[in-house]
């Protein structure tokens, strides 16, 4: 950042036009609105900073694309739900995947639906500040593997919560999956308590990150060829 800010030696040379900029994990996403009054929407900041430097920016899988949107630059937005529904057909065999809340209803039903499987979400309701509570929907999981499918699992509080709700409702296993495994705060020793497994990709280091975020920033590379008409 201190060098797109140009604040002190210019360590990379400007190549001039045609640079594409793949991100695996925008690590300000989270930051898509203002929380506090004051507040700087760091995740768009962030956006405007980058997009001064390149003519296009891919990125996967991103917690809330609205916040990208309106960019000086192409924008590809692409996902990796493909390379995890394919992991989980080939190591879990899951009868059922399940969105944790109605904000990964998307993500989750396109993994449901490339395994062929039953889908269905969690209805999230704050109680107060501390207190969150899931209810099933038309959920029918006894006797199934179940797979909780979301964007990211930071604390893995969320994942924890959806798999003691399956387990009560007969789920014989239930794993994880994310596409951003973050795994803050002990996330991977309170998860194992709780899932048979925890399955990632590699838009970030961590002991789980078994699913190659490879090929879908190659899609979003080849989006923007198209859209930019480089290939011509």
């Amino acid at each position: 950042l201190h060098n797109l800010r140009e604040i002190g030696p210019q360590s990379l040379d400007d190549v001039g036009p045609g640079v594409l900029l793949a991100i695996p994990y925008f690590g300000y996403s989270r930051q898509d609105k203002r929380f506090r009054p004051g507040e700087a929407v760091s995740a768009r900041a962030i956006a405007n900073l980058l997009a001064s430097r390149c003519d296009g920016i891919i990125v996967f899988d991103l917690h809330a694309p609205k916040v990208l949107e309106g960019l000086s630059v192409p924008v590809a937005f692409t996902s990796a739900m493909p390379e995890l529904a394919l992991h989980l057909r080939k190591e879990v065999n899951p009868d059922f995947i399940l969105s944790p809340d109605k904000g990964a209803i998307e993500r989750a039903s396109e993994v449901a639906k490339l395994i062929d499987c039953q889908f269905s979400y969690l209805e999230k309701t704050r109680i107060d500040a501390h207190t969150i509570i899931h209810k099933a929907k038309d959920l029918d999981v006894d006797g199934k593997i179940v797979a909780i499918v979301d964007d990211m699992i930071a604390t893995g509080g969320t994942i924890c919560r959806a798999a003691d709700a399956l387990r009560s409702q007969g789920a014989v296993e239930v794993h994880a999956a994310c596409s951003h495994g973050l795994f803050t705060g002990g996330a991977i020793a309170r998860l194992v308590r709780y899932v048979d497994g925890v399955h990632s990709t590699s838009s970030l280091p961590n002991p789980r990150d078994i699913i190659s975020g490879g090929p879908a920033l190659a899609r979003g590379v080849n989006e923007l060829f198209e859209r930019l008409e480089w290939n011509s």
